[in-house]
């Protein structure tokens, strides 16, 4: 009986303490975070900007936002050299997010299992010529030629 009556007074006092204690301020600034964005957000969020490789002269074709504009380097620099053609020879295409229903980037190889997991990516889409090369990249890896 003691501790019950012990418990109460307690209880009491913590509700007086709490009563009279001063109200929480909203002047704590909270930290401004700057989210990363996923490739498909930037191409949602981001203002686009023409394409323009620093080796290609020619006339941009699709515009994209400059924070993907090293992807598009990346897969230029690679066709070219695979090729062995100048840059100013290929051109942008298209450039689309994607969501890639599994870990593949939607190149599977034959014989390779992947994870079964929705991978944020792209796709950029390369024109020499009269033939189209697709290049996909997403989760960590960057862009490749996908040799369908």
């Amino acid at each position: 009986m003691m501790m019950f009556q012990r418990a109460k007074r307690l209880m009491a006092v913590a509700i007086l303490v709490s009563a009279c204690a001063p109200a929480i301020s909203n002047s704590i600034e909270s930290p401004v975070l700057t989210p990363t964005l996923s490739p498909s957000q930037q191409v949602e969020q981001a203002t686009s900007t023409p394409i323009a490789t620093k080796e290609a002269s020619v006339a941009p074709t699709v515009a994209v936002p400059a924070s993907l504009q090293p992807l598009i380097d990346t897969a230029i620099a690679d066709l070219s050299e695979r090729l062995s053609i100048d840059a100013t020879q290929i051109t942008v295409v298209g450039f689309s997010a994607e969501v890639w229903p599994d870990a593949s980037l939607g190149c599977p190889e034959p014989g390779v299992q992947y994870a079964q997991v929705l991978t944020e990516g792209y796709r950029i889409q390369l024109k020499v010529s009269d033939r189209v090369y697709d290049y996909h990249g997403g989760g960590t890896r960057g862009p490749f030629l996908c040799e369908e």
